[in-house]
């Protein structure tokens, strides 16, 4: 008779959870935070040490085979993707922080062909601005992609209304475009 390689009952929450997370994510529209390089790097870390708590529980004692190792290679794969977009439902979800609103510059745009918000297809468009000076930490803010048609060469500018989130990464929820940004500016001492 020959010894099967599995894990505990705990084993199968490491394929239940990613797919609940992609429908919750997939069900309900929301925005990644602002500052996306830091957030990456956070949903990244905690989407690998939950997989691994995960694992460890699923599978300690289990002797490894080679097919086993391809199930945790792709496993961990689809709790990767499933988690980064997780952690940012979670950040937006039941946010009750107050709204800031900034007003900034726009120096730049550029019109992406893929992107764009979860819950829209990978290849949904969308349009990066970079401002003058950086909105929580990072200089470039996207935006649906219609925008950088309603862009003007010079002198725009961006109301940003954003929220703290959950985790402390601020999620841009609302924005529209300032037209003749320094007139703006000047009349309404902002």
């Amino acid at each position: 008779m020959t010894k099967v390689n599995q894990g505990n009952r705990l084993s199968i929450l490491l394929l239940v959870l990613p797919i609940v997370a992609l429908v919750v994510m997939i069900t309900n529209k929301f925005h990644m935070p602002v500052n996306q390089q830091a957030y990456l790097g956070v949903a990244a870390l905690a989407s690998a040490l939950s997989f691994i708590a995960m694992w460890w529980l699923g599978f300690h004692g289990v002797q490894m085979d080679r097919t086993l190792w391809g199930v945790a290679a792709f496993m961990f794969a689809l709790w990767m993707i499933a988690g980064i977009g997780f952690v940012g439902w979670l950040n937006q979800a039941g946010d009750a922080s107050p709204t800031t609103t900034e007003y900034r510059k726009i120096v730049r745009k550029h019109y992406s062909s893929g992107g764009g918000f979860v819950g829209q297809a990978k290849s949904s468009p969308s349009c990066m601005v970079w401002v003058d000076t950086p909105v929580v930490g990072t200089d470039v803010v996207i935006l649906r992609a219609d925008y950088c048609d309603l862009i003007g060469d010079e002198n725009d500018g961006v109301m940003l209304t954003l929220k703290q989130g959950r985790f402390g990464m601020p999620w841009l929820q609302d924005y529209s475009l300032i037209r003749n940004y320094d007139l703006y500016r000047q009349r309404l001492g902002v």
